[in-house]
């Protein structure tokens, strides 16, 4: 299975400012091309925090809609939130094994809820570690899965940087800068698969709009 990581970070590296409201980095024509990117996937999987801030669509720009997936440790999830507004395709949850069954009754029929061991033991925060992030990728491609587009939050991109999960970086980079020490940050911190000692191979740099997107190639770990 391919992954594929896209984000919009400013120019000192931050998903968003401190404020509650969420702060828009990507230009409407990268917002567009993002959702060109999806349609060419068959999944697309943000963490549960991505979902409480930002209450996505996840649509593709034909109207296609990809596999929407994410996964919790909390289980901590509106069933109002729009990823489970269609019963026809609900959105895969993955969370410990001990919450699935609570945790799909209260979602309905938006969401299939699958509980996986290695999620039992993860450490606090939706994204879990790097193991149990392998255990959802893992079963993503056993499940048909061929090419998969993660879009944050910073946790699940975090582990995924650090245990070399990807084939792909997709980094769109806005002309502005936070300055905020608050501000969440694209990444945690390391040690990451492609450190100083294994640099990305960088595929290509375009400018849509006001931003810079740069392609890297990743190895797996």
């Amino acid at each position: 299975m391919k992954v594929i990581v896209s984000l919009a970070m400013s120019v000192d590296g931050c998903l968003d400012d401190a404020r509650a409201e969420r702060l828009v980095l990507s230009a409407p024509a990268d917002f567009s091309a993002v959702r060109r990117l999806r349609g060419q996937c068959d999944a697309i999987l943000v963490g549960a925090n991505t979902i409480r801030a930002d209450n996505p669509r996840l649509a593709a720009e034909d109207g296609r809609s990809p596999q929407r997936v994410t996964l919790t440790r909390s289980g901590r999830l509106d069933p109002g939130a729009t990823v489970f507004a269609d019963p026809d395709r609900p959105t895969w949850v993955y969370c410990p094994t001990g919450g699935a069954a609570g945790l799909a009754t209260r979602l309905g029929a938006g969401a299939e809820v699958r509980g996986l061991a290695a999620l039992d033991t993860a450490p606090a925060g939706d994204a879990g570690d790097a193991p149990g992030l392998a255990a959802v990728l893992d079963d993503l491609d056993r499940r048909g899965i061929a090419a998969l587009m993660v879009e944050g939050g910073r946790r699940v991109l975090t582990a995924l940087m650090r245990a070399g999960l990807a084939d792909e970086l997709r980094l769109a980079i806005a002309p502005v800068l936070i300055g905020d020490p608050r501000a969440p940050r694209a990444f945690g911190a390391g040690p990451f698969h492609h450190g100083p000692d294994r640099r990305m191979t960088l595929a290509g740099v375009e400018a849509v709009a006001d931003m810079a997107v740069i392609h890297y190639r990743l190895s797996r770990a």
